[in-house]
């Protein structure tokens, strides 16, 4: 909480001292053609609500660092809209492929995985603004009640807020040390701590292989009050209609595989399948080209960049947040990332300076 008020107060210095700017102005000088940042979403879905209170797709929670409420998102937007120039990704390879500078200021849109609530929450509000977006599309998943394996793991840990305790009885000598550690720790953490171990946890089980990491699911949901199968009671992510329509709107797509795996911890077979087929399937289904990667949770190596240049992109976004000018690498493109905290003032409401700070790197 002392950490989080500083920074607060520390951005709102520098916002309203008009140090941001003199950054950005000298930020624009260094690059002769412009620079651009491109902003990562995920999920906008009603934060506070009971969960009792929300349609049974709304239940499918996922860790805090990919959660912007609608409120927020729409106070973010207004505020992109009316201080930064939004444009397509597609314009923004244009201009990175041609002697075009980019525009002063410029902001790329994007939404990984594929879900629901981007059509439901999101899509309304880049309508209200006539903003543009690109949304990243797990294809196995779209249209089906399949949901990704860290909302299994929430579920199952969590219990929709019932901690579950006990969960690995005589079977702890299965799991790797640091992973039975946070599992047993889950039962012991005070709500306001809960994410954080979560959040840990989550991390170390994408550095085990696909089918180590099924292994341990499978033990653990066995093991679990109600076995939490690989589907939710209702469809969490987007269908083909809904992108169908966001498509006439503009709104464009890329891939994000098929499976989100990550395609360092897959063999070279299986990256080539995940990249070429995903691909297909969103061809096929929307009758446009598609030339835009996100890689999934932003791992990549050479070789993989290699692989994905050969089988048809354009280019490929990561995590890693920069300042995307003539000289980034096409395929690896920083994004930053923004959730709920990014903009979250002491009341509860939009800080502007906040975020402001946040998209331009500012503050860490």
């Amino acid at each position: 909480m002392i950490r989080t008020t500083v920074k607060l107060a520390l951005a709102t210095v520098v916002y309203y001292s008009g140090l941001l700017s003199v950054i950005e102005r000298v930020r624009s000088r260094s690059k002769p053609y412009g620079s651009c940042i491109i902003l990562m979403y995920h999920r906008i879905l009603p934060i506070d609500r009971d969960v009792r209170e929300r349609p049974e797709w709304e239940r499918c929670r996922s860790l805090p660092g990919i959660l912007v409420s609608p409120e927020m998102f729409d106070a973010q937007m207004r505020y992109i809209a009316s201080n930064y120039k939004v444009i397509s990704l597609d314009q923004l390879l244009r201009c990175l492929d041609s002697e075009n500078s980019l525009p002063s200021k410029s902001v790329v849109i994007t939404f990984d995985d594929g879900w629901r609530d981007n059509y439901v929450y999101a899509y309304p509000v880049l309508k209200k603004y006539k903003l543009p977006a690109t949304i990243f599309l797990s294809t196995k998943f779209i249209g089906t009640n399949s949901i990704f394996w860290p909302e299994r793991v929430i579920k199952c840990l969590t219990d929709e807020g019932q901690f579950v305790r006990e969960l690995l009885n005589d079977a702890g000598v299965l799991v790797p040390a640091v992973i039975g550690k946070l599992i047993r720790s889950i039962g012991e953490t005070g709500a306001a701590q809960l994410s954080l171990v979560l959040n840990q946890l989550i991390a170390e089980m994408k550095q085990l292989t696909p089918d180590a990491r099924e292994a341990l699911m499978k033990m653990l949901f066995n093991r679990a009050p109600e076995n939490i199968p690989a589907t939710s009671g209702a469809r969490v992510m987007l269908d083909w209609d809904e992108i169908a329509e966001m498509k006439t709107a503009g709104i464009t797509f890329g891939s994000h595989g098929i499976s989100h795996e990550l395609l360092t911890m897959i063999s070279p077979v299986q990256q080539e399948r995940e990249l070429r087929e995903s691909k297909r399937a969103i061809e096929e289904r929307l009758g446009t080209k598609v030339d835009s990667l996100a890689y999934p949770n932003g791992n990549y190596d050479d070789e993989i960049k290699q692989l994905v240049r050969q089988t048809g992109y354009r280019c490929a976004l990561a995590v890693a947040s920069a300042h995307i000018s003539r000289q980034s690498d096409r395929y690896a493109l920083g994004r930053t990332n923004v959730h709920q905290g990014n903009s979250l003032g002491i009341f509860g409401g939009f800080s502007e300076s906040l975020f402001a700070c946040h998209i331009q790197r500012v503050l860490g």
